[in-house]
């Protein structure tokens, strides 16, 4: 089962409601660095480009600039710095902010009939091992060791089962907040970044709601304000989504490849018991 649902999530046609039918071309460099699908690691994916896709991102302010992330980087503690959150903090921002480690993705050169000797010799010759990964991935950072240090202890994250992105907002952002209070308190950050940036992560991501409640005979007003969240919900009705017709072809899709899965598991049980009963029945035959 395990199987089939990774090879469900690795061929997944994510592209069914807003791309089908697009030419995409392929673009790299600072701020388009993507990151490789580690296997359902999708929503950390898409959380950490979330939370880096503007050039004034705070995570992309404190951690991306690259004499801030070398200095944190290099104050890193000795006995086990892949151990430390700010250190992979700091590698991961700045490698998707520099644009280093993303590169564009080989240009065919050979035409039809240049197939002979030379072809061959350019062809061993062509793209770099980082180039011919982009072509495959689109992508060339692989936030393992991350996604290990994030998760660890955590039953749902530390798993390679699908998650749900808000939930590990929170926890991410949690994360970060244990790890900056230690590194905070130990001076590292002043040391690092000064002042100014010294500042918990989560606090730029949070927002405050206020409720008002009025009383419809004395017309009397309480206000109360709401804790600080990271997440603000906003419900919007299927009915209301412009593009219904790509929707249902959407949710048609994922309903009848829900139902191949079910199909395999269902003749992969069946099969099991076929073999239990001839066992079965060869034993009492031996009897």
């Amino acid at each position: 089962m395990a199987e089939m649902e990774l090879d469900l999530n690795q061929n997944a046609e994510l592209w069914a409601i807003t791309e089908k039918g697009a030419k995409l071309e392929p673009v790299s460099g600072p701020g388009f660095t993507g990151l490789v699908n580690l296997g359902n690691s999708c929503y950390m994916n898409s959380t950490l480009q979330l939370l880096m896709a503007s050039p004034a991102s705070p995570l992309l302010l404190k951690y991306g600039d690259k004499a801030i992330a070398d200095s944190l980087i290099a104050t890193a503690p000795t006995d086990a710095p892949a151990e430390d959150p700010i250190t992979q903090l700091a590698k991961l921002a700045n490698g998707i902010a520099s644009g280093d480690y993303s590169v564009a993705p080989p240009t065919p050169t050979t035409t039809d009939g240049d197939e002979g000797k030379d072809g061959a010799g350019a062809a061993a010759e062509g793209p770099s091992a980082a180039a011919a990964m982009a072509s495959e991935f689109g992508a060339l950072l692989k936030p393992r060791m991350f996604k290990t240090l994030v998760g660890r202890g955590h039953s749902e994250f530390s798993s390679g089962r699908q998650q749900d992105a808000e939930e590990y907002l929170q926890h991410l952002l949690e994360f970060i907040g244990r790890a900056e209070h230690q590194a905070s308190s130990s001076g590292r950050f002043t040391t690092c970044m000064g002042p100014t940036l010294d500042k918990p992560i989560a606090s730029w991501y949070q927002h405050g709601l206020q409720s008002r409640l009025q009383c419809g005979t004395t017309h009397t007003v309480r206000y109360k304000a709401e804790p600080p969240s990271t997440v603000l919900s906003l419900a919007i009705p299927l009915t209301e989504a412009t593009n219904k017709e790509q929707i249902e072809v959407y949710q048609e899709t994922q309903r009848l490849k829900r139902a191949k899965i079910e199909e395999k598991e269902g003749d992969g049980k069946a099969k099991e018991a076929k073999e239990a009963k001839e066992a079965e029945d060869e034993g009492e035959g031996e009897a």
